[in-house]
């Protein structure tokens, strides 16, 4: 059953999602950047959530969203620096 669930998943989005949209260029673009400054990124908002006393895994649901678009967002800061775009 699982094995048809992800075959049929497999041919569904090779058939029907062929291109990328702008936001999905732009992130394909910075993806690089974002993975060498995602560490900084998740560090900091953990740090800064840890004050609050609230179950961990409710922290990670908050967390998560945040440092994927924190990293998105400062990996493309950095990549239109000019040193870095070379670089990055």
């Amino acid at each position: 059953m699982c094995l048809a669930m992800v075959t049929a998943l497999v041919v569904l989005f090779r058939t029907r999602v062929t291109g990328q949209g702008r936001l999905g260029a732009a992130m394909s673009n910075g993806a690089y950047a974002t993975y060498v400054f995602h560490a900084p990124v998740i560090t900091m908002l953990a740090v800064s959530l840890s004050t609050i006393d609230i179950d961990m895994g409710v922290k990670f649901i908050v967390i998560a969203p945040l440092a994927v678009a924190a990293s998105f967002a400062v990996g493309s800061m950095i990549k239109r620096l000019p040193v870095a775009r070379d670089i990055l």
